[in-house]
């Protein structure tokens, strides 16, 4: 009864255990603040811009910003599974720069704008 997974103590298999280098966790690190820093500029002012851009009241924009986010969850969850199998075909570090490049493209196409564009 004491041996029900057939477990023998002296056979465990160890794996070798990979050095991450310090380089990969300040690259992550800084790619995590900048995705952290982007969710703390929107959220406090999204449901004003969107007060603004519909012309609806806060509260309406208030529920139409949480189904943004909802929508946006959701979309995180979904392709990370194509991004999964990407980083499995090409690497980890080319699908993560790919990646950055898109986060780069969101953040500075909107700063191409100007008033007069937006309005």
């Amino acid at each position: 009864m004491a041996n029900l997974f057939n477990f023998k103590p002296g056979l465990t298999a160890t794996k070798p255990e990979k050095k991450i280098h310090s380089t990969a966790i300040v690259f992550i690190f800084i790619t995590l603040t900048i995705d952290v820093i982007g969710f703390g500029l929107i959220i406090p002012v999204m449901p004003k811009l969107i007060a603004t851009l519909k012309n609806i009241s806060i509260r309406q924009a208030s529920l139409w910003g949480g189904y943004l986010l909802t929508v946006y969850a959701i979309m995180q969850i979904a392709f990370s599974l194509l991004i999964r199998n990407l980083s499995d075909k090409y690497g980890m570090r080319p699908i993560i720069l790919i990646a950055l490049l898109g986060f780069f493209a969101d953040y500075m196409f909107p700063r191409l704008g100007n008033e007069k564009t937006c309005t």
